[in-house]
């Protein structure tokens, strides 16, 4: 019984250990947390200036947006570039096989008079010209339907009667393709006519929206027939609305 108090002293030097132990892992527990918050702060602000970030300051963007630009503008390019087999346009003062023309030399000017004075050279000549933009011409061709187009109104007794004729920037087989398929082409234009009211067609405004519809309605004809449209206005000669 003597010997009880001395076997408890070594569990109170224990307890006297744990205790000193508790505040170092309370430190490091802390510390760890500190970092860790410290860590998370630092990746959200670089993922706050990452998204508010312009375009215009990242070069990586700039060559992207560069070069997405090129690629729409060489698409649209190709998109508008005439195709073979398919009706070009008419420049103004195209080459013909006319009577009388001057050739053209292997640049493209057109060659010397024989009969006349040589051009001016040197300094005079270029102090009396001037640079301007060359910008293409194309020769516009028109058709007028030889009869005109009578139909009721929408929702009305009356009926109207207008004259149309078209217009075009291409060359002749667009006329052709016009003529060639006038039954379907008047089909058309009857049945866009006979679904406008008497206030669709007051005003100018109305009259413009109606031409453009009869355009695309003649174009639709074309392209399902020739595969190529190319009728660019529509114009009314004449309009009898009773």
């Amino acid at each position: 019984m003597a010997n009880a108090p001395k076997a408890a002293a070594p569990k109170a030097e224990e307890g006297v250990v744990e205790k000193k132990k508790l505040p170092i892992v309370r430190i490091l527990v802390f510390l760890l947390v500190a970092i860790a918050l410290l860590g998370a702060g630092f990746g959200s602000a670089l993922l706050y200036a990452k998204l508010t970030s312009s375009a215009e300051e990242t070069p990586l963007a700039i060559i992207i947006e560069k070069k997405g630009d090129a690629e729409a503008k060489a698409a649209e390019a190709e998109a508008h570039a005439p195709k073979p087999g398919q009706p070009q346009k008419v420049k103004v003062g195209a080459p013909v096989s006319a009577e009388g023309e001057k050739p053209a030399d292997a640049h493209g000017a057109p060659a010397p008079d024989p009969h006349g004075e040589a051009p001016a050279e040197g300094h005079e000549a270029a102090a009396n010209t001037k640079n301007v933009p060359e910008e293409d011409k194309f020769v516009t061709s028109y058709y007028e339907f030889p009869t005109p187009f009578t139909t009721n109104l929408k929702n009305s007794r009356k009926f109207i009667q207008v004259g149309l004729g078209v217009a075009t920037q291409y060359d002749a087989t667009v006329m052709a393709n016009v003529k060639k398929h006038e039954l379907a082409i008047r089909s058309e234009i009857l049945a866009i006519l006979a679904e406008q009211t008497e206030q669709d067609l007051s005003g100018i405004a109305n009259r413009k929206r109606i031409q453009d519809l009869l355009r695309d309605g003649i174009n639709k004809v074309l392209m399902e027939m020739e595969r190529f449209g190319g009728i660019e206005n529509v114009f009314f000669t004449t309009m009898v609305m009773q």
